[in-house]
């Protein structure tokens, strides 16, 4: 992923956020401040404790808030891809790729963002984890429609000059905000 496509879904998630990533995110900084006190008045009697609960408060400082959305996107904002259909045209090399997004979270999408990558297919699933890391082919496609809660947006992706033949496997994921 390059620098300006993670920055611009920083970006969309910052300016996004809802009522539970506040209250999520407060809570998650209280805690934090609440151990560091803690950590810091008992420094004088048990050092070693303290030193412990320092780690442990800038362990959760660097993994709580990726824990927290990953969390938030599984139950607030939660969304699933329905209907996923992938077309290969031999007659003029492209792959149409078909699909459905349903909001299954608590609150009202102001957009997605739908990933698709081509990746080479193998029987060795470490290869396949390798391929992963890498794909064949990469498109990402911004949808800018208000998606409300338990209603379904439909897309379509097509990627030109495609002429591999049952050689791949589409991984198709979104992220809506």
């Amino acid at each position: 992923m390059h620098l300006t496509q993670l920055k611009v879904r920083i970006l969309d998630y910052l300016h996004h956020l809802s009522n539970y990533d506040y209250i999520a995110y407060g809570w998650l900084a209280a805690t934090l401040f609440g151990f560091l006190l803690l950590a810091i008045a008992l420094a004088g009697k048990k050092p070693k404790l303290s030193l412990f609960m320092i780690l442990i408060v800038l362990l959760f400082m660097m993994t709580g808030p990726l824990g927290m959305k990953y969390a938030l996107d599984q139950t607030v904002r939660k969304v699933v891809l329905v209907d996923k259909n992938v077309t290969e045209l031999p007659f003029s090399k492209n792959l149409v790729i078909l699909g459905t997004i349903k909001n299954k979270g608590r609150v009202n999408m102001h957009g997605c963002r739908v990933f698709v990558d081509i990746l080479k297919k193998d029987d060795n699933k470490y290869k396949q984890i390798l391929y992963q890391l890498k794909p064949l082919r990469k498109k990402i496609i911004t949808l800018n429609k208000k998606l409300d809660k338990g209603e379904e947006m439909a897309y379509k992706i097509v990627l030109d000059h495609f002429a591999m033949h049952n050689n791949y496997l589409v991984r198709q994921s979104v992220e809506c905000y």
